[in-house]
């Protein structure tokens, strides 16, 4: 399924692109004229212009009103169909933004089958139905059966994460996912379950286990990707984050209390509650919800700066993130806003925006230079796409599932 016309970018499409020298290029790069590269800066002296390394930002080209149509139709069927429909809304979904997401004037493609999604989820939701009902009729075996259950998280993560990888292709190369049931067994149950036995000290490095994980085995074509992700900023982050949401709670609580104090009446029951009452009390539960909000989105922006600072692609490419915290605070306020205040009809252009916002804050460096940027990109990609064999692929078709874990 093609993605919609507004969507689709003609493959090997440069013209009006204008290149920036990596050396010299802002930290926070300026906005993007149409076309997706970055505005020329001055190159290093003495280096021609045809050898600079070209560096481009990812493009997002998907409108709200295109994708409701697609959401709204997908939300009914998936409703009538008792939730079996699901499966094609999310191949839809993902196509669409997939097909809106750009990056040298080529698109990217979404392959998945449907069915191949349904099979997964089906003995998902058999799986949790079995578990729902041991521990409703026979806790203790129940929670046996959850514990005995654990050991198999890990090879439901892989095996997810291979079949999205392998499906999704840019310029006709596929990804790949190469993580072993070990390395995600570390970082998906060991280093949690030490968070958690740590009252929280030992977490952040399981979010920095986690993410190095998804990162270092993730290959487009032969073209490994690779990060060394820090561990103090992602505690540092995970700090900030934390008392962010603690200042915002401590200050609505004590306002709340002073309120009901000012007010003078102590009532028995909700119904004696008058507006300035009933408002200082919920007070405190807006301002959670508020500085959740906005410590999420500290977290989430200042965590994506730190985990995409310096991916290395390959040879001498790379990928990075530089999304302004500040600015993503108040994005992800704004989108909050609106979902409530359109009682979530605004969802769709919610996501549309999420994704242009990270899609023009994500850089992808080229190691060709910006004299062939044609050839060079043509070239690399051909490189990527040599294979030495297909053994991993057909073993993949033949299970073929995804758990949309």
């Amino acid at each position: 399924m093609l993605p919609p016309a507004s969507c689709r970018a003609p493959y090997d499409d440069f013209e009006g692109l204008s290149l920036v020298p990596l050396d010299n290029a802002p930290d926070r790069p300026p906005a993007p004229p149409a076309g997706g590269a970055l505005p020329r800066q001055p190159h290093p002296p003495g280096l021609p212009v045809a050898a600079v390394p070209l560096r481009m930002r990812v493009q997002f080209h998907g409108e709200g009103g295109e994708f409701f149509r697609i959401w709204i139709v997908n939300l009914l069927l998936t409703v009538l169909t008792l939730g079996i429909y699901s499966a094609w809304a999310k191949v839809r979904t993902r196509r669409y933004f997939y097909g809106c997401t750009s990056l040298a004037g080529s698109t990217f493609e979404y392959l998945a089958e449907p069915m191949a999604i349904l099979k997964g989820r089906a003995v998902l939701a058999v799986a949790l139905l079995l578990l729902y009902a041991s521990l409703s009729m026979m806790p203790l075996f129940g929670a046996a059966l959850l514990v005995g259950a654990l050991p198999f998280v890990p090879a439901l993560i892989v095996s997810s994460l291979r079949f999205n990888y392998r499906v999704t292709r840019w310029r006709n190369v596929a990804f790949r996912f190469t993580g072993s049931y070990g390395g995600a067994a570390v970082a998906f149950l060991l280093w949690p379950l030490l968070g958690v036995v740590s009252f929280g000290l030992l977490w952040p490095k399981a979010i920095q286990a986690q993410r190095s994980y998804l990162l270092n085995h993730v290959h487009y074509g032969n073209a490994a990707f690779s990060a060394d992700i820090p561990l103090w900023p992602v505690y540092g982050c995970s700090i900030v984050a934390s008392v962010l949401l603690g200042i915002v709670t401590a200050v609505a609580t004590v306002l709340s209390g002073l309120m009901l104090a000012r007010a003078g009446l102590r009532p028995q029951s909700m119904a004696d509650l008058d507006h300035w009452q009933l408002f200082a009390l919920v007070l405190p539960t807006l301002a959670y919800l508020f500085g959740l909000t906005l410590s999420a989105a500290y977290y989430r922006a200042a965590l994506r700066n730190i985990v995409l600072a310096d991916v290395a692609i390959g040879d001498g490419h790379g990928l990075r993130s530089h999304v302004s915290v500040l600015d993503y605070i108040a994005f992800a306020t704004g989108n909050l806003l609106l979902t409530v205040v359109t009682l979530g009809l605004a969802r769709p252009w919610v996501r549309v925006r999420t994704a242009r916002y990270f899609a023009t804050t994500t850089t992808i460096r080229f190691a060709v230079p910006a004299g062939a940027a044609m050839a060079g990109i043509a070239a690399l990609t051909e490189a990527a796409g040599r294979r030495g064999s297909t053994l991993g692929d057909a073993a993949g078709d033949a299970f073929d599932w995804d758990l949309s874990l």
